[in-house]
């Protein structure tokens, strides 16, 4: 009875000490795959960074500039902004009462990497389709205007958010300082949407910023 006992004991202790390491292994490589996602994710949220706008004023008037430093192309493109001169037209404000550059439902399908700049059209030209025109891209960073500083004769042009899809189709909102309060977001990037199941955790759900069809 007692060698019985015995062999059992020790069959329960041998499944016990081949148990802990299963185990032990299955939480590092729940954790190893935890971190590579994060790293993945903030990786992917650098690459977001080199994606910068800003707005400037010339001798020809307002213009917006956007930079993409990025690793490839980038989609989906539209600026929220505050424009006096656009804010008569209600169909393209956003639920804030800022413009949406180019169009509330119509975004700039996509830009290359490099330097753009995108200018309003004149009260004179035709402005059924769009208040803007084509946007342009600039050779190098030094043919891009520097940003207006100031605001002057009672004007307020303020940048409040760029929205874009990068190359490997992960929206992302870049909020300014100027952002209106209602948009409840402080200054910096956030994930709209992301194909990838992994990043879903990353993503900031806001009634301001839809993911674009």
């Amino acid at each position: 009875m007692a060698d019985w006992i015995q062999a059992i004991g020790t069959i329960i202790a041998v499944l016990v000490a081949m148990a802990v390491p299963v185990w032990q292994m299955k939480i590092d490589s729940k954790r190893n795959n935890e971190a590579r996602v994060e790293n993945n994710y903030y990786e992917l949220r650098h690459n977001a960074f080199l994606v910068d706008s800003w707005i400037t004023r010339s001798q020809e008037g307002w213009k917006i500039c956007i930079v993409n430093d990025s690793e490839g192309p980038i989609r989906n493109i539209q600026v929220h902004a505050q424009w006096p001169e656009l804010a008569h037209q209600r169909k393209h404000l956003d639920p804030a009462n800022l413009t949406v550059i180019p169009k509330a439902h119509k975004p700039w399908r996509t830009f290359s990497r490099g330097n753009w700049i995108i200018s309003p059209k004149s009260a004179t030209e035709n402005l059924q389709y769009s208040a803007w025109d084509y946007p342009i891209c600039k050779n190098s960073r030094e043919e891009l205007p520097s940003p207006a500083f100031f605001d002057s004769d009672g004007d307020k042009h303020t940048l409040a958010a760029l929205r874009f899809t990068d190359v490997y189709d992960n929206a992302w909102v870049r909020i300014y300082s100027c952002a209106p309060e209602d948009y409840n977001m402080k200054p910096g990037l956030y994930l709209l949407a992301t194909s990838d199941k992994r990043l879903q955790k990353y993503v900031k759900q806001t009634p301001y910023f839809a993911p674009n069809n």
